[in-house]
């Protein structure tokens, strides 16, 4: 049986407050209590830009490669067509 990943991410949260909120919300509870847990803190060196971090978490490259900087652009929403990479979901079966 293939392997299974399941990637959730929070734009801004922190498990410091994840963690203080367990009983609102159980889904999270769920997951920490499982064997198969494991989790994940991204780090940042500089001033966090959502778009180009999302993007590098599901295409595994840099801002540098991908070049999806900004979600607005000339007033026009960027969406997935508009990012020339693979995303993991294009790889994955």
């Amino acid at each position: 049986m293939p392997a299974r990943i399941l990637v959730i991410g929070i734009d801004a949260a922190t498990w410091t407050i994840i963690d203080k909120h367990l009983d609102k919300l159980p889904t999270f509870k769920r997951l920490k209590k499982s064997e198969e847990y494991k989790a994940k803190t991204l780090t940042l060196d500089q001033k966090p830009y959502s778009a180009p971090c999302w993007t590098s978490m599901f295409t595994g490259l840099k801002e540098e490669e991908h070049k999806h900087h900004e979600f607005v652009i000339n007033n026009e929403i960027q969406t997935r067509n508009n990012i020339k990479a693979d995303f993991i979901w294009d790889q994955l079966e």
